[in-house]
């Protein structure tokens, strides 16, 4: 079982001889045995059989190559004015999910607004299908993917595939010199009777924007199943926010089967203190048929810049255009003590 946003293509087992799995098994990561590779019949394998000096033998079994999905990359700086930061949500629906080799397969993408501002610079990219095509949304035609889920933005990407196949869209947007990143996987099994899971997560601050001094964010996460299998095993982590809770009354788990149907929504929540610019990471993953789907939700909560004091130099001396007494008096005792000096001056001549 993979847990805390662990995936199979990063899980490695060394095996100093032989290895067996069982009848109907499910097994997660690549193997490399000194010998050989037995998979019994109905074993699955999430990952890759690496025999050295044996073979390998298969029996009615699925192996699905690994394939890592994208992380979101972090950005956090600001550029310029104060201001909420955008957020953004991409879901992925592949059609169909299953396919013989070398049949088509549609991608479809819908890309959301749930932020509080409006976004710019949208733009929608798959890592193993292009190219990812505009279809409708831009309502008032801005150029513009307005606040609050007001528009909906379509894309859509058709592709040809030979193996069982995982890829990832990347959706990205520009506010308030902050970018929005989202992304979404899917997998679509080709030549195998199998109906692959599909996640989705997203992830809301209550607060977008706070003070210098930071403060307490509450974080809600939505996750719902766009896909036909019911996802056993659901996950939620945060990679900054630990202490996530199921949210009360939310209609969560209707038929209380412990199964994420594609017609339930599950709520969850996590409070945490902030003190500086931060963007963090949920991550949702369930299972079924022996695959595991994944998602990542970032979020950004800005903290406003502290005003910049300017050092002033002491207050010294005397403001200009102020009747200022002393050097009412100072200039006059000057020029007297001139005109006195001169006389002086003047009587000595005189004597000489």
């Amino acid at each position: 079982m993979l847990i805390n946003g662990a995936q199979a293509c990063n899980v490695f087992w060394q095996v100093g001889s032989s290895a067996t799995l069982g009848t109907n098994s499910t097994f997660k990561g690549n193997i490399m045995a000194l010998t050989s590779i037995t998979l019994a019949t109905g074993a699955n394998v999430e990952g890759r059989l690496l025999a050295r000096n044996g073979e390998v033998t298969l029996d009615t079994n699925t192996v699905t190559k690994a394939t890592c999905a994208v992380l979101p990359i972090e950005i956090i700086e600001a550029s310029g004015g104060q201001g909420n930061p955008p957020l953004i949500s991409v879901t992925k629906i592949p059609t169909p999910l299953t396919i013989s080799k070398g049949e088509l397969v549609t991608y479809d993408y819908t890309v959301l607004n749930i932020g509080s501002v409006d976004i710019n610079n949208v733009v929608v990219t798959d890592n193993k299908c292009s190219p990812v095509v505009f279809v409708s949304g831009d309502t008032n035609g801005d150029l513009k993917l307005n606040e609050r889920q007001t528009e909906t933005w379509k894309y859509r990407c058709t592709t040809t595939l030979s193996q069982t196949t995982t890829n990832t869209v990347t959706a990205t947007g520009e506010a308030n010199g902050f970018t929005a990143i989202d992304t979404a996987n899917a997998t679509v099994v080709v030549d195998a009777p199998i109906i692959p899971p599909l996640i989705n997560l997203v992830k809301t601050p209550n607060i977008l924007f706070l003070s210098a001094n930071g403060g307490e964010v509450t974080y809600t996460y939505t996750i719902t199943n766009p896909g036909t299998a019911p996802l056993s095993n659901v996950s939620i982590i945060d990679n900054k926010c630990a202490n996530i809770s199921r949210a009360i009354g939310h209609p969560g788990d209707i038929n209380k089967n412990n199964l994420l149907e594609n017609d339930e929504i599950w709520l969850f929540t996590c409070k945490t203190n902030l003190t500086q610019t931060t963007t963090n990471i949920g991550i949702a993953e369930g299972s079924a048929n022996g695959l595991t789907a994944i998602d990542f939700s970032p979020a950004t909560v800005a903290l406003a810049t502290p005003d910049i004091v300017t050092p002033k130099l002491p207050n010294t001396g005397f403001p200009p255009g102020e009747n200022n007494t002393p050097w009412n008096i100072i200039i006059p005792a000057g020029i007297f003590a001139i005109l006195v000096s001169l006389f002086f001056i003047q009587k000595k001549q005189t004597l000489q």
